[in-house]
């Protein structure tokens, strides 16, 4: 269940997601060793559906008993590459991780004298694994079928529909009418703590202010439904800001106050980690 729900989450993909404005506007030293790991994932939708594929496929494989070496083998494979992320990146499950690679690696016990003799000793081997004696029953026999598809069953609904339910609520997710990375240009009339600001991030429902040698500014945003108009407000500190806002052409959004302070922003340029895209040829490395 760990392995498909996992997978899954990653499939679909959920569980990084994509980067986040205030991610992409961070420097490297400013980031968590975990940030760098979550951002890594995130920025290649491809290789983390992979990543989420081979967890899936070891977790399918683990739920038939003649399939189950094949799967602990997948399931050790993967398994020790997430451990070693954990550990070597700061991610806060290390434990648990380590418990789902020696589940697997005990899931390996009963066969591990035959795949010895095969990849070490190049001897003919042939797994046994654990098996059970068959019902003498016919009831008995069609109960536990019935009981083992029911389990099945239940795990792939609750793994699969679970994290197909939470893709669509958060594709319905409404967008921000002024969504991006804005630079601060030209601020009439700026109150004490406006003249540190630099960049106004908008995404979904969250917005974030870069201050020049202070930190940011989170909120929660709630927009207007008649009006041209944000309220920006930190859950926490109870701060609020409220905004009247224009678009000046494509680039250009003006937010105003009712104090009269105007703020101008223009809207930064494109990130090169989400707009770099996939590449059969290169001549040289386009590292930067």
């Amino acid at each position: 269940m760990s392995l498909l729900s996992y997978g899954f989450a990653k499939i679909f993909p959920l569980q990084f997601g994509s980067p986040s404005l205030s991610v992409l506007t961070e420097t490297y030293g400013e980031s968590s060793p975990m940030g760098i790991l979550w951002t890594f994932m995130a920025a290649s939708t491809g290789y983390t559906i992979f990543a989420g594929l081979a967890e899936a496929v070891a977790g399918l494989l683990l739920l038939f008993r003649r399939t189950s070496t094949l799967g602990a083998l997948l399931a050790v494979a993967v398994c020790v590459n997430v451990v070693m992320l954990n550990f070597c990146y700061d991610v806060p499950v290390k434990l648990y991780s380590a418990h789902l690679l020696l589940m697997s690696l005990f899931l390996l016990l009963p066969d591990l004298g035959a795949l010895c003799d095969l990849l070490v000793r190049h001897r003919p081997a042939e797994l046994s694994g654990v098996w059970l004696p068959p019902w003498e029953r016919t009831w008995l026999r069609v109960a536990s079928i019935g009981l083992q598809v029911l389990v099945i069953c239940g795990v792939l609904y609750s793994t699969f529909w679970g994290s197909l339910q939470f893709a669509r609520e958060r594709a319905r997710e409404k967008p921000s009418p002024i969504a991006g990375a804005w630079e601060v240009g030209l601020i009439t009339s700026p109150a004490p703590d406006q003249s540190t600001w630099q960049q106004f991030l908008f995404e979904n429902q969250n917005a974030f202010i870069r201050r020049a040698r202070r930190p940011p500014l989170f909120f929660r945003t709630q927009y207007g439904d008649q009006s041209s108009e944000v309220k920006l407000s930190n859950p926490q500190t109870k701060f609020q800001l409220q905004f009247g806002y224009r678009r000046n052409g494509k680039d250009t959004l003006v937010l105003s106050q009712a104090s009269g302070s105007v703020i101008e922003l223009h809207r930064a340029k494109p990130f090169l980690l989400t707009t770099r895209g996939f590449h059969w040829i290169s001549e040289y490395p386009y590292n930067r």
